[in-house]
């Protein structure tokens, strides 16, 4: 059975998640960058994904213990992580703005 956590909005089904920066060079169109933003989403670890094509930079929120590297290469990237952090999944649900890129 699923363990579910306390939060101040209710129930959460993680306590941490992870935050991961990264940038990315191969994609040249936002047709292009439309798809493997979706494809990104279609993962049942990632939880969250935004990538920008003015940019070139993209952002996850991945469940605790995802492999980003894998994930990213799984999906075509070639990438460069920026920076990777832990957080609680209840600063997520308070923040939904996540995505400033």
């Amino acid at each position: 059975m699923k363990q579910w956590f306390k939060t101040k909005f209710g129930l959460a089904p993680f306590k941490e998640v992870q935050l991961i920066e990264f940038s990315y060079s191969n994609i040249k169109n936002q047709k292009e960058n439309s798809m493997k933003q979706y494809n990104l989403l279609l993962n049942e670890e990632v939880i969250q994904a935004h990538i920008e094509l003015s940019t070139k930079k993209g952002i996850m929120i991945l469940v605790l213990g995802t492999n980003p590297e894998q994930l990213l290469k799984k999906e075509g990237f070639e990438y460069k992580i920026i920076s990777k952090k832990i957080i609680s999944y209840e600063k997520v649900l308070e923040n939904n703005n996540q995505f400033k890129i």
